[in-house]
């Protein structure tokens, strides 16, 4: 008999309700490597309780004197008070939480009962037989896919747009992720194709007659079928989370030694939430063995071994001695700093504010996660379609992040926006800093317009910040040189320092944060 029943008791839910939360828990359950069955409540051990109204609350105390807490496995509404050890919450009423969310919080229950050791280990887990592998393959010919499996939505792959589509939400491939490569099937087809189901409009007339009409009368007569675009490292990143159910890759050990090179983006997609956040903080700057990983964490060891596999997909993690190394660079970069900015700190009262600003895509993001004792906090969402080219997310308001020396010396980092649009966020925050750094990346069509438009954005501010100027991706392209830069700021009778920046790399940005320190701001310098 399976070592972990559980049984569900959604005494409010209508027969619609408890169908999706069967199944939520089914999925979840399927997520996980363990022995876990769906039973009724005569054979169960745990009980699953579904709290949605104050009826609901009243009937869960009387359990809670029945049953030891550690058996009470709850999901309940933000908006009703329940305490117990296993808790998920929801934002609101009459919905279900993330299956992802889920089985995280079976793997903690899990792990309570059933320690790792104690679990049995299956095959390790090879990324390449699983839907990962269908992914890469695509991404390696550029050939775009459609993909089937069961009940699935059709999944539209689109390597060459880096971009995925989906009839629905990503949570409904949840089957497919967990299906062997062998049992989905992987149709390929133009990119034409493709897009002309993803993105087909008709309209029901020409649009010569629609001239003078109003515009809502326009889109009542069009027909549109509507897909949910992501990109496609979402999906390696949410398929390597729970295709591995707590397996590692071939030839990976518990004892390896990993690093998270740099906060990753897709970290602060809706699906991840909270659950991953402590581990991402504990590899940030530290290098553990996967053993170590979920130490001082509420994480189980299949989220460990998740959020592994999800990074490795990426290739966001260091292993072994390169990890090592890295946390060295990081510790001699820190105390450089340190070093640097003393002075500063006694004249700011050991607090100082410098802020990354520039254009989409030029790394400002990736900077302030390299830098921040923590992963920052970030508000990261969707762009629009222009963007969505260079990148999957993009700052909308700010990024924050803090480097702690010690108490009298905390430097804060903001970076701002990167679409045009929000320029007015990108004013309040150069306002009050100490010091800024623009990014620029040398890809552009035209760079020296972008470095230009920045410049003119913080010109009520030079005469009281400390500027210096990075241009990233320079080992990309490496057209216009920095000498180039350097010239056209002498053009323009200003002199910051320039130079190229690796937004992933510490010692750069190091190099480049040290620059401003030597150069007064200009209301100094008259």
């Amino acid at each position: 008999m399976p070592l972990l029943r559980l049984a569900i008791l959604a005494p409010s839910a209508t027969e619609q309700e408890l169908a999706l939360i069967r199944q939520a828990a089914s999925l979840a359950i399927r997520c996980l490597n363990s022995d876990w069955s769906l039973t009724d409540n005569a054979q169960a051990n745990l009980l699953l309780v579904w709290i949605n109204s104050e009826k609901d609350v009243q009937a869960f105390k009387i359990l809670q004197e029945k049953y030891t807490d550690k058996r009470l496995i709850v999901w309940a509404s933000n908006e009703l008070p329940v305490q117990t050890s296993w808790h998920l919450p929801y934002p609101k009423r009459n919905t279900v939480p993330t299956v992802l969310g889920i089985a995280n919080l079976f793997s903690r229950v899990q792990a309570h009962f059933l320690p790792a050791e104690n679990i049995p280990k299956p095959d390790a887990f090879d990324p390449e037989q699983s839907l990962i592998g269908i992914v890469r393959e695509a991404l390696a010919d550029g050939k775009a896919r459609i993909c089937t499996y069961d009940a699935c939505p059709p999944l539209y792959l689109l390597p060459n747009e880096q971009a995925f589509y989906l009839d629905g939400g990503l949570e409904q491939l949840i089957p497919m992720v967990l299906a062997d490569r062998q049992a989905i099937r992987a149709t390929e087809a133009s990119d034409h194709d493709v897009l002309k189901t993803v993105s087909y409009v008709q309209f029901s007339s020409r649009l010569s007659q629609y001239m003078f009409l109003e515009e809502d009368s326009v889109f009542q007569d069009i027909k549109v079928k509507k897909y949910k675009r992501y990109a496609i490292n979402e999906l390696l990143w949410f398929s390597a989370l729970l295709a591995s159910r707590g397996r590692l890759p071939h030839g990976i050990g518990a004892d390896e030694t990993v690093l998270l090179k740099h906060l990753p983006e897709y970290l602060r997609l809706e699906y991840y939430g909270k659950d991953y956040k402590p581990l991402a903080d504990r590899l940030v700057g530290n290098a553990v063995n996967l053993t170590e990983m979920p130490d001082g964490t509420p994480c189980s060891w299949f989220e460990a071994c998740a959020f592994y596999n999800a990074c490795a997909a990426l290739s966001l993690l260091e292993s072994g001695e390169t990890a090592l190394r890295s946390v060295l660079v990081k510790h001699h970069a820190r105390e450089q700093l340190a070093q640097i900015f003393a002075p500063v700190a006694q004249q700011n009262k050991g607090r100082i504010k410098i802020v990354i600003g520039g254009s989409v895509g030029s790394g400002k993001t990736a900077a302030i996660g390299t830098l921040s004792d923590f992963s920052p906090i970030s508000t990261e969402t969707r762009p629009s379609d222009t963007v969505t080219r260079k990148k999957s997310t993009t700052t909308v308001a700010m990024d924050y992040g803090e480097m702690r020396f010690h108490d009298n010396l905390k430097i804060f980092l903001y970076g701002t926006p990167g679409q045009k649009r929000f320029d007015f966020m990108s004013q309040l925050l150069f306002d009050n800093a100490w010091g800024a750094v623009l990014l620029i990346d040398n890809r552009e069509d035209d760079p020296f317009a972008e470095l230009a438009y920045y410049l003119d954005m913080v010109k009520d501010f030079r005469h009281k910040i400390h500027l210096a100027i990075g241009i990233t991706h320079y080992d990309l392209c490496a057209t216009p040189s920095i000498k180039d830069y350097a010239d056209y700021l002498g053009q323009n009778d200003l002199s910051y320092p320039v130079m190229s920046a690796d937004a992933r790399d510490i010692s750069s940005l190091t190099h480049i944060l040290g620059s401003l320190t030597h150069q007064p701001a200009l209301a100094l310098a008259s």
